[in-house]
């Protein structure tokens, strides 16, 4: 199936580099946590990730991704149509939106389409982000940092880097017992 190179679309792509700009401000991520970037398969889709880095960084080192996950994917296929595909496990979190139809689901990704008119539903984009950072598991796991006492006093992690802090486990139960 031949399809048509959303990064060709300037608007599009420049909505969604400042979604991704707003929402790294919203999340605390730290910058270029969020990346628009080609979908690596061979279709001219565009994927967002979602990408954490080693923390804290070794000095005189290039850093290198510790992990990237990707978050969502999209495209305009032949008919104009936009397919969103999206994470299974974001997806039984939140559903498809208004306006779209369900398409093929593999292990890998729920499809979902949109008339040949809509436009990048934004907001359904926003809530992915917004919910896959709420419930990301980080590839770091430890105790506590320094800070887990001031932690404790505000009620809330106070780390800089928030997406090693999901791997803290003092963290985790702080929060657990809070629920």
């Amino acid at each position: 199936m031949e399809t048509l190179d959303l990064f060709a679309e300037e608007d599009n792509t420049a909505k969604i580099e400042h979604i991704l700009s707003t929402l790294s401000a919203e999340l605390r991520l730290a910058p270029n946590r969020l990346i628009l970037a080609p979908h690596s398969g061979k279709d001219k889709a565009s994927d967002i990730l979602l990408e954490e880095m080693p923390y804290p960084p070794t000095p005189g080192e290039e850093p290198k991704a510790r992990r990237t996950l990707p978050l969502c994917s999209f495209k305009r296929d032949k008919a104009g149509q936009l397919v969103l595909a999206v994470k299974p496990a974001l997806f039984a979190q939140l559903p498809a939106p208004e306006g779209g139809i369900l398409g093929a689901r593999t292990p890998a990704w729920q499809m979902i389409s949109f008339a040949n008119d809509a436009d990048l539903p934004e907001d359904y984009i926003k809530s992915l982000i917004t919910l896959a950072v709420a419930t990301y598991d980080s590839a770091a796991s430890f105790g506590s940092c320094s800070r887990f006492a001031q932690c404790e006093a505000k009620g809330h992690c106070l780390h800089e880097n928030i997406l090693y802090a999901k791997g803290c486990f003092f963290g985790k139960r702080f929060n657990t017992l809070k629920d």
